[in-house]
């Protein structure tokens, strides 16, 4: 059994590992003995947890593939400032009280209303920050900060705002999604468990617009694109990103 990685440099911007057996003691005089037993050497990069690729090319083909479904893994319902705003939301809500898809349509918007209203509280603002370093030819990534990022630093941008929303909605055992558009992301959230509908909201207006523009806006937004799509049948001008079928079907879990 193997379990021990050791680094060692090869250049300055490279990091070899080595794989050494199990009960290898790094800090030990095994070392010196030379009983290191070298498995298997591999360059990798090591990236900050805000790095998010969008997408990289297949050097063999020349194609991108498209990596924008792992934002999911931005999604955090339980780390504690997630669950601290969650109870929060349930103290502005009319009956102070948050119980996910055990009321109809309406009692869901509700609740995403209070949510976002906590937000607001938090004094949440827009901070267009997409810089991430690392990338190489033949990659696209942006920063995305984790959603106790956002609410340490009371900012976020476009991508920022909606994976922290959708992780309070997810903690609240409702359905978020991820909606993607030219140059753009926004929320979206199924109406009543498993019936495929979804309602829209624009998370950038958190600091600065009512719940009710917002929802305008998210909801303007995502007619105009699902027309553009319609029209092309190109995912490039409209994809949602179910946040159930990121988890059961594509297995991709929280971060965090």
């Amino acid at each position: 059994m193997q379990r021990a990685l050791i680094a060692r440099p090869r250049t300055g911007n490279d990091r070899r590992f080595s794989l050494l057996p199990s009960g290898h003691n790094p800090g030990g005089d095994e070392l010196d003995r030379k009983t290191e037993q070298e498995r298997s050497t591999f360059p990798i990069w090591l990236l900050a947890l805000t790095s998010a690729y969008n997408g990289v090319e297949d050097p063999a083909t020349g194609t991108w593939v498209d990596l924008s479904p792992y934002y999911g893994a931005w999604v955090t319902p339980n780390v504690p400032e997630v669950m601290r705003l969650l109870r929060r939301a349930a103290d502005l809500h009319p009956e102070r009280q948050i119980v996910g898809y055990q009321v109809d349509a309406q009692g869901t918007e509700e609740q995403v209303r209070a949510v976002f209203n906590a937000l607001r509280a938090e004094g949440i603002v827009y901070s267009n920050s997409l810089l991430s370093f690392g990338a190489t030819k033949g990659e696209n990534m942006q920063r995305v900060r984790l959603p106790r990022e956002s609410l340490a630093t009371k900012s976020a941008n476009c991508i920022d705002g909606t994976v922290l929303m959708a992780s309070v909605l997810e903690g609240a055992s409702l359905n978020p999604g991820l909606v993607l558009v030219p140059g753009h992301v926004f929320l979206a959230w199924e109406t009543q468990d498993g019936n495929g509908e979804w309602d829209y909201v624009e998370t950038t207006m958190i600091g600065s617009g009512s719940f009710e523009a917002a929802y305008e806006s998210g909801q303007a937004q995502a007619q105009h694109w699902q027309r553009r799509f319609e029209q092309s049948q190109d995912l490039y001008y409209f994809r949602l990103l179910s946040m159930p079928y990121l988890r059961s079907q594509l297995g991709i879990t929280p971060m965090e």
